[in-house]
C-alpha cells in the first residue's frame, strides 16, 4: 500500500505503483601485498588498508580482502560491521614472509572468486618487485579498475652527505619512469608516507 501512488491511480483509473531502485555500489577488492621486501613500509600498507575499509564500510560499499601471503588468505566481498571487523582481525594477523607468487594469487582468484571484471580492484603494494608489477598487468588486463596505493620507502630515508642525496634523487628518478610506465595499467598514487595518505590520494584523485 505504501508504494502505490494515489494520484496517478485516481488519473487513470488502474492501480499505478512506484518503483524505487536503488544505486549499486561498486564492490572494491582490497589486494596487500605482504611480501617481505615490502618489510619497510609494511606498516603503513596495513594501516592504509584499515583506513580504506573504514571508508568502505562508512559509504556502504562490499568489500573483499586479498592478503597475500605465502599462504594468501581470501576473505570473499561482503558488507557491514561484522564483515569489517573480521577483514581488520585478519590485517592484524599479517606478517612479511617470503611470498613471491601474488601474481599467480591474483590471477587465480581473478578468475575465480573475484567480482566480475569492471569492479574496482585496490592494489597495496611498494611496487619493488616484479611479481607485484606483474599482478598489477594482470588486473588491469583482465579489465579491472586498478588503484595503486605505493608507500614510497626512498620517502623514509634522509641523506645525510651530498653524495647521498644525488643518489635518492637518482633512485626516485627510475621509481618515477617505472611508475609511469605501469601507469598504463591503472591509477598509481605514489605515497610519501611522510604525508597523511588522505593528502596524498588528493594530490591525484580530486577530492
Amino acid at each position: 500500500m505504501k508504494i502505490i501512488n494515489w494520484k496517478a491511480t485516481a488519473r487513470t483509473g488502474k492501480i499505478m505503483a512506484n518503483e524505487f531502485e536503488s544505486e549499486r555500489k561498486v564492490d572494491v577488492v582490497f589486494i596487500v601485498d605482504a611480501s617481505r621486501n615490502n618489510l619497510p613500509v609494511f606498516d603503513y600498507l596495513i594501516r592504509a588498508a584499515a583506513s580504506l575499509m573504514l571508508n568502505a564500510l562508512n559509504d556502504g560499499t562490499s568489500f573483499g580482502l586479498l592478503l597475500a601471503e605465502e599462504v594468501p588468505l581470501w576473505v570473499r566481498v561482503d558488507y557491514g560491521k561484522r564483515h569489517f571487523f573480521k577483514c581488520i582481525d585478519f590485517l592484524s594477523t599479517a606478517k612479511p614472509d617470503l611470498n613471491n607468487v601474488i601474481a599467480y594469487q591474483v590471477e587465480h582468484l581473478a578468475k575465480s572468486a573475484f567480482p566480475p571484471a569492471g569492479a574496482d580492484s585496490l592494489l597495496l603494494p611498494p611496487l619493488l618487485t616484479k611479481e607485484s608489477r606483474e599482478a598489477l598487468k594482470i588486473l588491469g588486463e583482465l579489465g579491472y579498475k586498478v588503484v595503486v596505493i605505493s608507500p614510497n620507502p626512498n620517502s623514509l630515508y634522509i641523506p645525510s652527505t651530498e653524495e647521498e642525496e644525488l643518489a635518492m634523487k637518482l633512485v626516485e628518478l627510475r621509481r618515477k619512469a617505472l611508475l609511469r610506465e605501469l601507469s598504463a595499467y591503472g591509477l598509481i598514487i605514489d605515497w610519501d608516507v611522510k604525508k597523511p595518505l588522505k593528502a596524498a590520494i588528493a594530490e591525484v584523485i580530486k577530492l
